[in-house]
């Protein structure tokens, strides 16, 4: 719900880096998009991530959102893949 917060052109679905000591904002990654709240038949204004988890090997995190679409990020790549699950707006990156 903090996307526009940290500059983003929608609510949510972001995954985003902070500076703890700071509190800046180092980067900032799509991970699955939200339908606009003016769109026909969206009551909420946003979408949250139900869960996160760090994937073994350490450099990517499964993400599900609550609507139960599953994405993993690929931190070095700071890359989005949605994998599976219910999410009508977001597309495959890979064209699929």
């Amino acid at each position: 719900m903090h996307g526009y917060r940290h500059g983003g052109p929608q609510p949510g679905g972001y995954l985003v880096a902070i500076d703890q000591s700071t509190e800046e904002r180092l980067w900032m990654l799509e991970v699955y998009q939200v339908p606009s709240r003016y769109a026909a038949a969206v009551s909420t204004p946003g979408r949250y991530s139900k869960s996160m988890q760090l994937l073994p090997g350490g450099e990517r995190i499964g993400i599900q959102s609550e609507v139960g679409g599953n994405c993993v990020v690929a931190l070095r790549e700071r890359t989005s893949t949605w994998m599976s699950g219910p999410d009508p707006v977001h597309k495959r990156r890979d064209g699929q």
